[in-house]
């Protein structure tokens, strides 16, 4: 019979999603499924199995549903590892000017340029030519490169289902992540978009970006900036958190030891 307290099913989904994308760290065992488990493990069978330690195994298998909280980043996480990117979702769009599209390209190929100093670049790019919200929309909605991983949906659906608060945090474009869900028709009530949100005029031209910005290299900041969201869940302290890069486990550093606990997953 099913375990009375734990919440094991939503963790092997995420052990799901990340072998349909392939392989993940700190996922659980098959040999602890349960035999109601099975059925949803047996869609992903193809792909190459999770990786898993054993504390990792008993961290998951210790959660409980009404204390969790799930963080997760966008960029090739939420969305699969052949991706494109958000930034390069517009910074490569054919419904862009060409002479934007040459300075994103140097922008993309040059090494040096990194952190703050990028992010700082490509949203100047994006004002300097006057990125539009209906623009933006249909570059969205023509990108043919940017879909979900395999059974990330059923992992979201399920969190929703569950109430378990998902917090979205990317280095991304919050403007172009919440089109692609509605594209996606990911509408779920209990997940909220932290990302690179963009100021638009009247006449709907992109004029700024909100500060602060979040880039791949400052998101050990997001408890800090997002004390008011932490707060809200005060009754949450196990918090999932779940990526595609080193620095999406950043996050855990900014949380205080007597806030709660984490757990960090790593999709390939």
């Amino acid at each position: 019979r099913r375990p009375p307290n734990m919440f094991a099913r939503s963790w092997r989904v995420v052990a799901m999603a990340a072998a349909g994308g392939g392989g993940a760290a700190a996922a659980v065992s098959s040999a602890s499924l349960w035999p109601w488990q099975r059925e949803e493990e047996e869609r992903y069978t193809e792909a190459k199995p999770p990786i898993f330690n054993n504390s990792a195994r008993e961290k998951i298998e210790g959660l409980r549903k009404d204390r969790m909280m799930a963080i997760i980043d966008f960029d090739r996480t939420i969305s699969s590892k052949e991706s494109v990117e958000c930034h390069h979702m517009v910074g490569t769009s054919h419904l862009m000017p060409e002479e934007f599209l040459q300075k994103f390209t140097i922008l993309i190929d040059n090494p040096k340029i990194t952190g703050k100093a990028w992010w700082e670049l490509a949203h100047g790019l994006m004002i300097e030519y006057g990125l539009t919200k209906n623009q933006l929309t249909e570059i969205v909605e023509t990108e043919r490169h940017c879909v979900p991983r395999p059974g990330m949906k059923d992992l979201l659906d399920l969190l929703e289902k569950e109430q378990i608060p998902v917090l979205v945090v990317s280095a991304g474009l919050q403007d172009a992540i919440e089109r692609v869900f509605r594209k996606w028709g990911f509408r779920h009530k209990n997940t909220t978009v932290v990302s690179n949100v963009m100021i638009f005029d009247d006449e709907g031209k992109i004029k700024d970006f909100a500060e602060p910005q979040i880039t791949s290299r400052n998101k050990r900041l997001t408890y800090e900036r997002n004390i008011h969201y932490f707060d809200h869940h005060i009754d949450r302290n196990q918090f999932v958190i779940i990526g595609d890069s080193p620095r999406d486990a950043d996050i855990k550093a900014d949380i205080p030891i007597e806030r709660g606990s984490c757990v960090t997953i790593g999709f390939n």
